[in-house]
């Protein structure tokens, strides 16, 4: 069930994206400053044409003080790899759009896995979400230059993770572990997201995990509230990092164009 699920989410997203015209968000200037971590750029900038799927190389790497720092960069990573394969340069965002689709899969199938219940309640509670999430309203920022799909991803998968510590019997070394990266790479998305540390750290010591070499009456604590401390310095630290624009600055040149669908 939890792979029939996950292949009806992946095969939403992709007919959202490319059933009929191909749709997704064109750069307005900020996505810039994650493409150039990749070299990569705008092959084109046409007012008749707002929506730009395709990137050309450039040898230039990011401008100092503008590149944007978020986990979204793992995943245009290998998206980009995978693309060079075929081909030598350049990057098409759908591409992108079709990893992104793939992960959104997999992670409505962990949440079917992860929740507790009857079988017939984890059916319904990932078809909702599924709908939810596969509106084209989310949908769109898949085939784009921005973090939000990061945003949108991370925070699934933190759903799916908090699901499994809470009810994971025993100790749940693994859960924690998985809990604490998905929700780092959550709180990296975006600069926004920092908040979510602050709430998934309750989360984090509502459980006991045990280890041997600690003593004392909250040893069980001690781990969950040493990850929760990771997760709030991970906050804090991306803060710091981002790079701040001055106002009216743009992050690129240009004429910045609107969300639209390619003509």
């Amino acid at each position: 069930m939890a792979a029939s699920l996950g292949l009806l989410g992946v095969l939403a997203a992709l007919l959202q994206l490319f059933w009929g015209q191909d749709i997704g968000l064109a750069d307005n200037g900020d996505g810039f400053r994650l493409m150039c971590h990749f070299r990569l750029e705008k092959a084109a900038d046409v007012i008749a044409d707002p929506l730009v799927l395709h990137y050309a190389s450039v040898p230039v790497d990011c401008p100092a003080g503008l590149a944007y720092l978020s986990s979204q960069q793992w995943l245009v990573r290998p998206a980009v790899w995978i693309y060079r394969v075929r081909y030598e340069s350049g990057f098409d965002l759908r591409a992108l759009g079709i990893l992104h689709s793939a992960l959104f899969g997999l992670l409505l199938a962990a949440l079917y896995v992860a929740l507790p219940g009857r079988r017939r309640a984890r059916v319904v509670t990932v078809v909702v979400a599924g709908v939810m999430l596969a509106d084209v309203t989310f949908v769109t920022y898949f085939v784009s230059p921005f973090s939000e799909p990061a945003t949108f991803l991370g925070l699934l998968a933190v759903v799916a993770a908090t699901a499994w510590y809470v009810r994971a019997p025993g100790s749940p070394w693994v859960p924690l572990v998985v809990v604490t990266l998905a929700t780092a790479f959550l709180i990296l998305a975006k600069s926004q997201t920092f908040v979510f540390a602050f709430l998934v750290v309750p989360v984090l010591l509502s459980r006991t995990v045990e280890a041997r070499a600690l003593s004392g009456p909250w040893r069980g604590r001690i781990v969950a509230a040493a990850a929760g401390a990771v997760l709030v310095a991970t906050a804090a630290g991306n803060l710091v990092q981002q790079p701040v624009l001055r106002g009216g600055e743009q992050p690129q040149p240009g004429v910045p164009h609107p969300a639209g669908r390619l003509a």
